[in-house]
């Protein structure tokens, strides 16, 4: 340890001696006892010039440079008596500047103004040079309060202007440790002439070894940032997941609502037209009115069932799940001019939950509707298949093919990374990453297949295979004509 100090003491007096003509220096630092050596260093030579010296910090540190000054030699009796040696106690001064927990411009060009003064005037030197340590900002940083210790040190860079002297701030550095701090930590050291690193910097020897030591630490800050930009996109999505739970939850609460008066308004509409006086014009008009009724109701059920799901697996008719998922796409389907070519020669039940399915689906249809865009096709078939790392695994795949441009060789890298999306803002980058999730948590396996579009042609398909029980098999129809999507 001794060795330790020794070697950090003889770097920063090298640092010292560069210092000097300074006026307002920072030294951040992990340990109190390598703080007490520089203020004491700093204040110290300053003292043998015949220059004053103004010390503000807690009690303990005024005792601890004090008697490190002794060990320089210098009295520090005497030169209190003689004015040239004034200790200012920290927490006071900042009650006295900060009277309603705010600093105050006028108290503080007051009481530290007069300090300063009254030091400058009592030094020997034909200048009257002052050196001032402060701590005073190191605590305010240590309360969280972090503008309050630019602001102090603004008001100490303008009051430097008046007097001839040098400023030396230390600054404990675990008073920085989050990354919220990084740019007031960057505006504080930006108010001082020269920043010293704490005094694990200080240890190293030569040159290259402090070179590495620099690489290691911009290695650790790139990867710092990384973990928190991904951080922040994974709470940005968990609040738009927690919104879309409300969503859904609102949705299926209003779905409920509205399908009470629906099956009122159904019945109506049947006796209605089991009226024999209605002309035949009005018994079309009311079967046609019936029929979008017991549609809407349709969807109604369909919303209701994407946001109820049981807790263990059960019976999933995967062609089903399709077709409610397709119809609930139906208008934007119609709108944007998408026709659908079904090919189910199974119904494809697996064991599963509905509404993890419905979501899974829904994420594949509802991204081949906008690679197309305007005018296209979708092709789904369901059909029994064998998964393909295992022949002997049986199960049900299901695959979704659009007529849209297609994906970059670049962007197929990273398709179910999470976060990564080509949509713009307007995406999470979640759909792909959690339809993977659900296929995997049913044991089963999702591929794509893309082509960028070239001479008008292009696309991407999306092949799920999900494994059924042997107690419910799926049959051997359509594996020749879904080997194809594989």
């Amino acid at each position: 340890m001794t060795n330790r100090n020794n070697a950090s003491q003889t770097t920063a007096n090298k640092l010292f001696l560069k210092l000097a003509p300074r006026r307002h220096s920072a030294q951040f630092y992990a340990d109190d006892r390598y703080m007490l050596e520089a203020a004491a260093r700093f204040v110290g030579a300053a003292l043998e010039r015949g220059e004053a010296g103004v010390v503000i910090a807690t009690l303990d540190h005024r005792a601890g440079i004090a008697e490190r000054l002794e060990r320089r030699g210098l009295s520090v009796i005497r030169t209190r008596e003689e004015g040239r040696y004034v200790e200012v106690d920290a927490d006071q001064m900042l009650a006295a500047v900060m009277p309603a927990g705010r600093l105050d411009p006028i108290r503080f060009a007051e009481m530290l103004g007069d300090t300063t003064r009254r030091a400058s005037a009592a030094a020997r030197d034909e200048h009257h040079r002052l050196a001032v340590f402060g701590e005073a900002v190191s605590l305010l940083c240590s309360r969280g309060e972090h503008e309050a210790a630019l602001q102090l040190e603004q008001l100490w860079n303008d009051l430097s202007q008046t007097n001839s002297c040098a400023l030396f701030c230390g600054y404990a550095a675990g008073s920085f440790d989050r990354a919220t701090h990084a740019e007031v930590f960057a505006k504080i050291c930006a108010e001082h002439s020269d920043v010293l690193p704490e005094e694990s910097y200080l240890d190293l020897k030569s040159g290259v070894d402090r070179l590495r030591y620099v690489a290691q630490l911009q290695q650790k800050a790139h990867a710092l940032e990384s973990e928190i930009a991904a951080r922040k996109l994974s709470e940005q999505a968990l609040a738009r997941s927690e919104k879309l739970a409300e969503v859904g939850r609102l949705t299926a609460s209003i779905a409920h609502e509205i399908n009470n008066p629906l099956t009122s308004l159904t019945n109506l509409f049947y006796l209605i037209n089991t009226d024999a006086s209605l002309d035949p014009a009005a018994r079309h008009y009311a079967a046609l009115a019936d029929e979008e009724l017991r549609r809407t109701a349709r969807i109604t059920r369909q919303m209701l069932a994407f946001y109820r799901d049981s807790s263990s697996p059960v019976p999933c008719k995967l062609a089903l799940v399709v077709d409610e998922v397709l119809e609930l796409y139906e208008p934007r389907l119609r709108k944007n001019n998408i026709t659908v070519e079904k090919q189910y020669m199974v119904e494809g039940s697996v064991e599963g939950f509905p509404a993890e399915m419905r979501q899974l689906f829904a994420n594949l249809i509802g991204n081949a509707i906008e690679a197309i865009g305007s005018t296209g096709k979708i092709l789904v078939r369901v059909g029994s298949a064998r998964e393909g790392i295992d022949p002997r695994k049986q199960g049900v795949r299901v695959s979704i093919a659009d007529t849209g441009p297609g994906i970059s060789a670049e962007d197929q890298k990273r398709i179910f990374e999470p976060f990564f999306t080509t949509k713009g803002v307007s995406g999470t980058g979640l759909g792909l990453w959690v339809s993977r999730g659900i296929v995997e948590k049913h044991e089963g396996r999702i591929r794509f297949r893309s082509r960028p579009r070239q001479d008008g042609r292009g696309g991407t398909v999306f092949s799920i295979f999900l494994p059924v029980s042997s107690e419910h098999p799926a049959g051997n129809q359509g594996l020749d004509a879904l080997a194809a999507t594989g």
